[in-house]
């Protein structure tokens, strides 16, 4: 993948060093928070640590840091990362109560497969108010259901022994505090990778709004850089010979009266010109940035060109 920089009319060399710095990173994150937790047994843990690192990984490595409130980069991370760590930790709690409930209805007779749907479809949509941890809820409800289930006494209706209800409390008590410790094993990997790589980051990979992995805003497509309203569109158009606004100022051509289009910028002979003034003579072959509602964008084009 390669972002090329736009200077003038002509392309310069790719910018694609940050993104693999990210890719790097991310990987490295990833295998890091595997390792932290490889004494633990299963693979529920492990996975739990890794969405827990890259979680914190990427909205230490995107977070904005606002200078004019004289928030520094920790204070506006961990503003950022409070209510996704409650949520991640309230997501896994759901999970595994979930997963727990219908372990035990299981042992009673509920068939597995329908323990096990179940047990996916809740935990994942009771995670899903928190965006990134739906995963999280959904591996640690299967995981306490397998563990639950894999509990080699019987436990019969009305007949249930201490023992067996002893055995099955541990059991599910000894999968929570460990995937819970996997989930803040994760955090610490993930928080610390991520202060680190945005160290090395360039100014424009540090955007709240991408997410770390998107392009730089310079880089961006002009409809994700604004916020347009409803109905309105950006498109080029060209100026053509002959047509009637050929010489005429841009006050002149009443794009802006008629059409309620705007020229954002005009590309004539290699050279751009940026929110173009009314005194700007518009010349054959111009290429003009118009905004414009839809419904008057083949109106616009129709005064522009020569019909």
């Amino acid at each position: 993948m390669a972002f090329y920089r736009i200077a003038g009319p002509a392309m310069v060399r790719p910018v694609n060093l940050p993104v693999k710095i990210i890719v790097m990173a991310r990987a490295l994150t990833i295998g890091l928070a595997y390792f932290s937790v490889a004494g633990m047994r299963g693979l529920t843990s492990s996975f739990v640590a890794i969405l827990g690192a890259l979680l914190m990984f990427d909205i230490l490595v995107a977070v904005e840091r606002r200078r004019h409130i004289g928030v520094g980069i920790i204070g506006q991370a961990a503003r950022v990362m409070r209510p996704r760590i409650v949520g991640t930790a309230l997501a896994l709690a759901k999970g595994l109560g979930v997963g727990l409930f219908f372990g035990v209805a299981v042992k009673f007779g509920l068939p597995f497969f329908l323990g096990a749907i179940m047990t996916g479809g809740i935990a994942f949509s009771l995670a899903e108010k928190t965006p990134g941890t739906e995963y999280v809820g959904l591996i640690g409800g299967l995981a306490i259901l397998e563990k639950v289930v894999d509990v080699k006494l019987v436990l019969a209706a009305g007949a249930a022994n201490q023992t067996g209800w002893m055995e099955l409390g541990s059991t599910a008590l000894n999968a929570a505090v460990t995937t819970f410790v996997a989930l803040v094993a994760g955090w610490a990997i993930g928080s610390i990778s991520g202060l680190i790589t945005r160290l090395i980051l360039p100014r424009g990979y540090k955007s709240a709004t991408s997410q770390a992995y998107s392009r730089p805003l310079e880089l961006q497509p002009f409809a994700r850089v604004v916020d347009l309203a409803d109905g309105m569109v950006t498109t080029h158009i060209h100026v053509a010979p002959g047509s009637p606004l050929e010489h005429r100022l841009l006050a002149e051509s009443r794009l802006s009266e008629d059409f309620a289009a705007s020229v954002l910028g005009i590309q004539r002979e290699g050279e751009r010109i940026s929110m173009p003034r009314g005194n700007e003579r518009l010349k054959a072959g111009d290429r003009l940035l118009v905004l414009v509602p839809s419904e008057n964008l083949e109106l616009v084009r129709r005064r522009l060109r020569n019909d």
